[in-house]
């Protein structure tokens, strides 16, 4: 569970195994959509939340692939997070 909040996401780096799914929660008074920021990335255009939601809107992904993945808020481009995703 990652929570977004007024100053941004919570927990900023989250481990998970390969095949898990982050759940992210907007707690916030802020839009959420949450984003790869790499671009080129094996995520790139798949970690894309189709659109805004407000607060109590929710966003889940399910990681298949190994690696460090750095994300956004595409709102709030700052606010910003990583998910360690392991074998």
């Amino acid at each position: 569970l990652i929570s977004y909040t007024q100053t941004g996401f919570t927990p900023m780096r989250v481990e998970i195994k390969k095949g898990q799914s982050v759940h992210f929660v907007n707690n916030s008074d802020k839009a959420m959509s949450v984003s790869t920021t790499e671009v080129g990335s094996l995520y790139f255009g798949e970690l894309s939340q189709g659109k805004s939601v407000g607060r109590g809107g929710t966003y889940d992904f399910t990681f298949t692939k190994t690696g460090a993945w750095t994300y956004m808020n595409r709102n709030v481009p700052l606010d910003s997070g990583v998910i360690i995703v392991q074998e």
